[in-house]
């Protein structure tokens, strides 16, 4: 490209198309363009973000549920103890110094072993478990409850509660709230319902008059219409969107002066905002340029519009399905084609892979996490150092339980 025409577009300061930034990184001397968070950025960075369906049925049928697909919610799908087992060992093998561990359905709730899977999680993994959010409709038994209480004394429990108006009743919420908010992270997302607006208002209305003296968070969040359930329900009006800013506004205020949490907290909780970096690799050390520090990832890239960029799986997330098997990322471009149910401890390495994104926008929050490059080959270079990394961490963790065998 001519340089006079580069030069102009490196000069509009609010011009944050790709182009812009790959004109830059050119610039620069072919710097790296990188989106996530900061710590997630470097390739000696560990926490293990794992997302877990640890079973495919669900005992409610919301309208717009993404498992109406393929009518997943009425298949038991689910491990036994033996398999659960396994498949933290094999987590454990990764040997991060942090872990991140969300429980899924289905409805998480349903799945018998539910407390025996988090308490096992623990006892694997000790404090590096930095929390366990368990992401549900609320069906809890009294005696989980009870048990989450008890847990919540000693780790970082998160329990999200999908509030699904169609089915959700304000006097179920304020059970939970009882029972748990004091002992948990509690939330509440109110799923954005266009029949049931009304619905939604009260249930809103009756949970921030509740903020003041229980501790829990609250958002509003709009549902996608099927059967790609990538982009919002066509029957939203500008209502809709204002009433969602408005409550994120209403419930800050309230919050302000509420209840603190309860429970166990995380000491640090090292997450940062999302920003996309130019970088460069020094030596095989990875250095960061401030130049566009300022720029917001969704002022970057257009809410999630990542297409083209080349996304990298298996560096910092696992995604399991109830039979096991499980792939380094949560996007559905990428395939399952290991089994974490069956004991191999390089696994992780296994699952790290780059692939160039084609969706013209990333659904899925946990992806946020995952690195994404604007170049193939600084994609590649990041993928090999992450990979020979996680298995220097993998035989080190090996050589650890040999020497303690060797104790015992």
């Amino acid at each position: 490209m001519e340089t006079e025409k580069r030069d102009t577009i490196l000069e509009k300061a609010d011009d944050a198309s790709l182009e812009a930034r790959a004109l830059a990184a050119e610039r620069m001397g072919k710097k790296i363009i990188r989106q996530g968070n900061k710590l997630e950025l470097d390739p000696d960075s560990d926490t293990l973000y794992v997302h877990w369906q640890i079973t495919s049925f669900c005992n409610w049928r919301c309208s717009y549920c993404l498992a109406a697909k393929n009518d997943s919610r009425s298949k038991k799908i689910m491990p036994d103890m033996s398999q659960i087992e396994t498949a933290i060992d094999n987590l454990a093998a990764a040997n991060r110094t942090h872990y991140r561990v969300a429980l899924l359905g289905g409805e998480p709730t349903t799945h018998p072993l539910l407390i025996k899977l988090i308490l096992c999680l623990w006892a694997r993994l000790g404090k590096r478990l930095e929390l366990v959010r368990i992401t549900t409709n609320g069906s809890f038994s009294d005696s989980q409850l009870d048990a989450l209480r008890q847990i919540g004394r000693f780790m970082t429990i998160c329990i999200d509660v999908s509030v699904h108006v169609e089915f959700a009743s304000m006097e179920r919420i304020k059970y939970l709230i009882n029972r748990i908010s004091a002992h948990t992270r509690l939330g509440f997302d109110v799923m954005l319902h266009p029949v049931y607006f009304d619905k939604v208002k009260g249930i809103v209305d009756e949970l921030i008059k509740l903020r003041g003296d229980q501790p829990f968070s609250l958002r509003v969040s709009m549902i996608r219409r099927p059967p790609d359930f990538v982009y919002d329900d066509e029957r939203y009006t500008r209502e809709h969107y204002d009433y969602v800013k408005q409550t994120f506004e209403r419930y800050n205020e309230a919050a302000k002066t509420g209840a603190k949490y309860g429970g166990a907290q995380i000491e640090n909780d090292r997450l940062t905002k999302w920003r996309f970096y130019l970088e460069w690799n020094d030596g095989g050390k990875w250095k960061y340029s401030e130049d566009i520090n300022h720029l917001q990832l969704e002022e970057l890239t257009d809410s999630f519009r990542l297409k083209d960029m080349i996304c990298f799986a298996g560096k910092n997330i696992v995604d399991i399905l109830p039979n096991g098997l499980c792939r380094g990322v949560t996007c559905t471009q990428y395939r399952h084609f290991a089994n974490i149910y069956q004991y191999d401890p390089y696994i992780m390495s296994k699952l790290a892979y780059g692939m160039k994104c084609n969706a013209e926008r990333c659904g899925a929050d946990p992806n946020h996490n995952a690195p994404k490059f604007l170049f193939e080959d600084e994609a590649e270079a990041f993928i090999e150092a992450k990979r020979k990394k996680q298995i220097e961490l993998t035989e080190e963790w090996l050589r650890q339980q040999e020497k303690k065998r060797g104790e015992e």
